[in-house]
């Protein structure tokens, strides 16, 4: 028996390893790197001569990680490039730094040339020599696989790298890549560096299928994957070599001996369990079992009942955090830095850009500022060395306008400080060009002393980066602050002095970009989830193609005149999450909170928009919600449920602005928003044990977008829900007919209106209220709100929901009217009881239902005369409903 920690915002559990799928996908695995392996060998250099050997063993080391770190290097969904476009468009930052990372190899000038481009401020060219790299189709290949490699990485996470109580707080994958980083930076001057490093990548894969004796498992691994391969004799030879230098990790002193050992000591501090156990009456019989060795140690373990299994990994990792407080790390030379970037005034930079176009760019830079750039800028720094790379799973993490690098501290005779990384990244002229500052900060993970490498606390690292962080208090705006003078200013962002061009630096630069990347990057491809095939209808260049925002919102562009679609802005956060962070007392668990995070909000999106697609097919009615569809197909124009899935299907994926971490930004048509981020909150919740509060924000779209955006912000904050210790997973719901929405205006408006605006709307609410309306019970909801999008699309509408909704709407804004004429609660409840019975004698049970759900918040309530009174939330959620129909 075997499970891992996971933190919870109320404490931790654990979750025990499903060993069937565990087995299951070590076949998986080994067909996917044997095809990798395949495709690699048949590369060339660009002058069409053979990769060396060693050459591609690199190559399929960056591979092998891209799996391994799948959330990091995976997007949101899979791209099918049209036959009819000539170039290759990227629409996730990491598709170009793993384009980076793999094309070094085959093109061994691209490293110096994009790092004096970047000096030179030339974007464009960085941007578009990455996109005609070859590796473009290794990436390809390998968004290609993201099903299996989502079901793979699903069952890896879960996989502890040491199965004992308090020991088993790192995934296998963090604990493998975190070996290979360590081993980099030992072995960085050796010849051998490539076997080393993919050789520590894979030491411990026995692990996956047979914890109690995973060097035999590694064996038989590497024995059949071996006899899989169908590459030429030379690249065989060097796997072979790989392979060796794995079975053995324990059987000496060499660097990957010593790199295992080091990587096991950040995140499995024995000694420290072994007191913690010793010391606490409770754990006799777990510590009994610790002092075994070999068959008879997991022979003891396995004996635990589960629930004692759990209950002591708890009861450990608590005295684990109580100890580490008092411990001090080894002090020595630095081997391996933690190096900490940091974008900042994010916001700001975001919401300097009041076209859809620009700025969904300007988001894509955000994450491409703070991980590829450094990542470039620092491979060269190390690049004259011996030969030297520095390996994708340097990249630790690396969304949210923030990154982690492990880095090398010293190249030869220089150091890479903390002050030499940042003033080798901010001279770059694209940052100028940008005026964008990025902070910089750096701390030991690995150092030598008394002879010997040691490995630091998580917690001493990251209270030295914080200590560094306080000098983010002396910078007010993260950009140049203009002085008063005779200037024009910029017409794009009214703030900064135009130059030649007509406007400012930064608005140049995103604007010379944003015809390829952004938005236009996303509308230039299709898309594929679980092989539906998505097809984005927005052609630029036709003159019947709405505005960007109109087209989000859902217009076609064939029915001019007609009453404008709005749209909703969704910004949406993890609660607590910076909390449940700290609690992390170990990199490889840090490593795992973030990385899972990311996974389950990256495949709840895939998963959600897969499922919406099956609400169009005739399948989707036997399948359960929650349940991704499995249907398989292009769109078929003649089913009308299909063409109005794939309608809104294609505008949420155009309409994504970031996504990753733990947190995200959707600009997506107001009848599907609030649907889609109820089951999306949903499913994401499950998956990451965190939960969510969600801003919804509906306007129409020639609404200013970055005012639009702050003002979800605002709603998000105001949703967030706290019961005790817990939060609960919400939504918060405005919806603006007329007049500007900013932060200030929906603060003011739930001042207003506190008594009948809860905004703290949790997902049963909602829920109930959704399916009271459209009379629905134990049915897929996006499915009935796909039939009633497609029912607003025909001229005469025919679904009887349509009329059910709107008869809501006129009910709720009476009621809101009685309230805003009286002022009085007691009034309010007295007209709702009014209304109810009214509506019982019209046989309107939808809107009887919707009242009742609402009176019964407010019986259920610990005081009545203060309990909030929906009745605003409600007539939001249908007023956003109604203005995405037509």
């Amino acid at each position: 028996m075997r499970g891992k920690l996971y933190l919870l915002e109320d404490g931790s559990d654990v979750h025990i390893v499903n060993e069937a799928k565990a087995k299951a996908i070590v076949d998986e695995l080994m067909d996917i790197l044997a095809y990798l392996a395949k495709i690699i060998d048949d590369m060339t250099k660009p002058d069409g001569s053979p990769l060396p050997p060693q050459s591609k063993v690199r190559l399929f080391s960056e591979l092998a990680v891209a799996i391994f770190n799948f959330p990091i290097v995976i997007g949101y969904a899979t791209v099918v490039e049209r036959k009819s476009t000539k170039e290759r468009v990227l629409i996730n930052n990491f598709d170009y730094l793993v384009a980076y990372a793999v094309e070094r190899y085959i093109n061994e000038g691209i490293r110096s040339d994009l790092y004096e481009k970047l000096k030179e401020g030339k974007l464009e060219d960085v941007l578009e020599t990455l996109e005609k790299a070859q590796a473009m189709r290794l990436v390809r290949h390998l968004s290609s696989m993201r099903p299996k490699l989502a079901e793979i990485y699903e069952v890896l996470r879960a996989i502890p790298s040491d199965t004992r109580p308090g020991l088993n707080l790192t995934s296998l994958p963090s604990h493998m890549l975190l070996t290979s980083v360590i081993a980099w930076s030992l072995q960085s001057q050796g010849y051998d560096l490539p076997t080393i490093r993919l050789a520590s990548i894979f030491h411990d894969v026995g692990k996956i299928a047979s914890y109690r004796n995973h060097v035999k498992g590694g064996e038989e691994f590497f024995d059949q994957l071996l006899g899989k391969l169908e590459v030429s004799r030379e690249f065989k030879s060097e796997l072979i070599k790989v392979a060796g230098k794995a079975k053995t990790h324990h059987q000496g002193e060499g660097f990957l001996d010593v790199a295992d050992d080091l990587s096991s000591a950040m995140d499995r501090i024995s000694s420290v369990v072994q007191k913690a156990v010793k010391e606490n009456p409770g754990l006799k019989d777990v510590e009994e079992c610790f002092r075994r060795s070999g068959k008879e140690s997991f022979d003891c373990f396995d004996s635990l009942p589960q629930d004692r299994y759990k209950e002591a990994t708890r009861a450990i990792f608590e005295k684990l955090r109580e100890e580490l407080e008092g411990l001090k790390s080894p002090e020595g030379e630095p081997v391996l830095n933690l190096v900490y970037i940091d974008f900042q005034g994010i916001q700001r930079f975001i919401s300097s850009f009041p076209k859809l176009k620009q700025l969904s760019t300007a988001s894509f830079l955000v994450d491409f500022l703070v991980s590829t750039v450094p990542f470039i800028v620092i491979d060269n720094l190390i690049s004259g060395y011996k030969d030297n790379y520095l390996p994708l799973e340097a990249m630790l993490s690396g969304y949210g306008g923030h990154s982690m690098l492990a880095v090398i501290a010293k190249v030869g005779d220089k150091t890479l400080s903390r002050e030499e990384l940042s003033k080798r990244i901010m001279e770059l002229k694209l940052l100028k060009s940008l005026d964008v500052n990025l902070g910089v900060y750096a701390s030991p993970m690995v150092v030598k002393g008394e002879g010997r490498e040691k490995v630091r606390l998580y917690t001493q690292i990251w209270r030295d980066l914080e200590a560094q962080m306080l000098d983010r208090s002396l910078v007010t705006l993260g950009e140049n602050v203009l002085g008063v003078y005779n200037h024009k200013p910029c017409p794009n962002c009214g703030v900064r002095p135009a130059n030649s061009s007509g406007l400012c630096s930064r608005c140049d630069t995103i604007d010379k970009i944003s015809d390829k990347r952004g938005f236009s990057a996303k509308v230039g491809v299709d898309y594929s989830l679980n092989g539906i095939q998505v097809r984005i209808s927005f052609r630029p260049k036709d003159p019947n193609t709405p505005d960007p925002m109109d087209y989000l919102a859902g217009d076609t562009g064939r029915k001019r005149g007609k009453r404008p679609h709005y749209i909703s802005v969704v910004k949406f956060d993890a609660n607590n999450a910076s909390a449940i962070y700290m609690r992390a007392i170990t990199l490889g668990l840090f490593l795992d909170i973030s990385y899972t995070m990311d996974f389950a909000i990256k495949q709840g999106f895939y998963e959600t928009l897969t499922q919406l697609l099956g609400a169009g097919s005739t399948m989707s009615s036997e399948k359960q919600e929650g349940e991704p569809a499995e249907a398989t197909g292009s769109r078929n124009n003649n089913n009308d449920l299909e063409e109005a899935s794939h309608f809104l299907a294609e505008r949420i994926l155009v309409g994504v602005i970031y996504l990753g971490g733990d947190e995200g930004l959707l600009i997506i048509p107001a009848i599907i928003s609030i649907p889609f981020s109820l089951v999306f909150l949903e499913r994401v919740s499950e998956r990451s044990k965190f939960k969510f509060k969600c801003g919804v924000v509906t306007v129409k779209p020639n609404h200013p977008i970055q005012f639009a955006i702050q003002g979800a912000e605002e709603v998000m904050e105001k949703a967030k829900l706290s019961l005790g210790t817990i939060t609960e997973n919400t939504i918060g719901i405005v919806h603006a007919s007329s007049g500007l929405v900013t932060d200030e205006t929906v603060e003011t408006t739930m001042g207003k209106y506190a008594d009948v605006l809860q905004v703290t709307n949790d997902l049963k609410f909602l829920r109930e209220v959704l399916s009271a309306i459209m009379g629905i019970q134990d049915s897929d909801l996006l499915r009935e709100v796909v039939k009633l999008y497609q029912d607003t699309m025909n001229e005469e509408p025919r679904f009887e929901v349509t009329e059910r909704v709107k008869d809501a709407i006129r009910t709720f804004e009476d009621v809101v009217s009685a309230y805003a004429g009286k002022r009085n609660r007691l009034h309010l409840i007295a007209y709702l009881l009014k209304r109810r019975a009214d509506y019982q004698e019209l046989k309107k049970q939808n809107v009887v239902d919707a009242i009742e759900i609402i009176l019964r918040r407010v019986a259920n309530s610990d005081d009545v005369l203060k309990a909030s009174l929906p009745v605003l939330d409600v007539m939001f959620l249908l007023k956003t409903l109604r203005s995405g129909m037509q």
